[in-house]
């Protein structure tokens, strides 16, 4: 379904993968792009959707947080549910607060892996995203997946330039980068 009123505002190459942070379709039904990673989840899944939060004190504390909620996880959930038997690990506590939000973050960063492996990347844009220390361990991952590639990091606002600035310095990313205002993006002329 391509989207009403919605035109393509920035030239993308036609074979890029994307990994996308977006809920939406946008990559897909906008810009005709096939391969695409949602790594949270996309609202035409809505079971695969990733809400949430991660927290290492709630990884210590909880242990098996990160391997909750995979498509193993869920199927096994199912089986025993159909056999009248008891979910495993279930805990009416985790199921209803905990563990509906929680972000299974080294599940994520494996999709990353998985994604990218094999593949000749020479160049990583990243465009329309905030750097929110939140999704650091994300941009740590593709770092250490494609180092030799060159970073293109778009900003729209102050803090985008900033927190652009943090991510680098304070993860030590030794890599080739250069980073651009939005609007000097390759922005496709009508």
């Amino acid at each position: 379904m391509i989207l009403k009123n919605t035109k393509n505002i920035y030239e993308i190459d036609e074979d890029s993968s994307v990994i996308s942070f977006n809920y939406t379709n946008t990559m897909e039904d906008v810009y005709q792009q096939k391969d695409v990673l949602h790594l949270h989840g996309s609202v035409k899944n809505l079971e695969d959707v990733v809400l949430g939060f991660h927290s290492p004190e709630i990884d210590d504390k909880l242990p098996g947080l990160e391997t909750s909620f995979t498509k193993e996880f869920k199927e096994t959930q199912r089986m025993f549910a159909e056999q009248g038997s008891r979910k495993l690990n279930s805990n009416k506590f985790y199921d209803e607060n905990i563990g509906r939000f929680y972000k299974p973050v080294n599940l994520l960063k494996d999709s990353i892996e998985s994604f990218v492996k094999n593949k000749n990347i020479h160049e990583v844009i990243i465009l329309g995203h905030s750097y929110n220390k939140i999704d650091w361990v994300y941009f740590k991952e593709l770092v250490r997946c494609a180092p030799e590639a060159k970073y293109l990091f778009s900003s729209y606002s102050q803090n985008d330039k900033e927190n652009i600035n943090k991510i680098i310095l304070e993860n030590k990313f030794d890599i080739d980068c250069e980073k651009i205002h939005v609007d000097n993006f390759k922005i496709k002329k009508n």
